[in-house]
């Protein structure tokens, strides 16, 4: 299991920066996108995230389906008092309030609006990345496509088969060089 935490100003808002040319059509007025378009006021049961005129792109917005203790009987109904969240998304759009820039009070400057040569204004909205890294030693392809091919197998890969569980020594010499290698 993987996790990340990202930290953000207090009043910033999150919208989603990868959907499907479906959901960027819903939420495009003319040339303009409109980071508070809705999708239709329904309940779709394959989608509740995407009734009840929920957000198309705001990943955090008011609760707007209430349902039963069973989760069966839902109405379209909202409720300023409770935030849902909507979307989850690696590549988040992050802005200040009403999808514009932040707006430090007035004084000193604080740190995380204090220009830094790769970005004297920090107050403008962004598009962040959080990429998780990570090796898994003994992880097994589950399609035999992907497998790599004898000739491009690195030492981890040699050891990884169609039933390995066994952990792979990471430390292993490397083959000896082919001195008839011209590569």
């Amino acid at each position: 299991m993987f996790g990340a935490v990202n930290v953000q100003p207090a009043t910033a808002e999150y919208y989603r920066s990868q959907v499907t040319n479906e959901e960027l059509k819903l939420a495009t007025k003319g040339s303009t996108i409109d980071y508070n378009a809705r999708y239709p006021n329904v309940i779709d049961p394959k989608h509740p995230n995407r009734s009840c005129a929920a957000p198309i792109l705001k990943m955090v917005d008011i609760q707007r389906m209430v349902c039963d203790a069973n989760g069966k009987n839902c109405v379209c109904k909202e409720n300023p008092n409770v935030l849902q969240l909507y979307s989850s998304d690696l590549t988040a759009l992050i802005t200040g309030p009403n999808a514009g820039p932040f707006t430090p009070a007035p004084g000193p400057v604080p740190p995380e609006f204090a220009p830094v040569a790769s970005s004297p204004d920090r107050t403008q909205p962004w598009r962040e990345f959080t990429i998780i890294y990570h090796e898994v030693p003994t992880a097994v392809q589950a399609f035999q496509e992907f497998y790599p091919l004898p000739a491009f197998q690195t030492t981890l890969s040699k050891a990884i088969t169609k039933t390995s569980t066994t952990p792979i020594t990471v430390a292993a010499p490397l083959p000896p060089r082919n001195p008839n290698h011209t590569g």
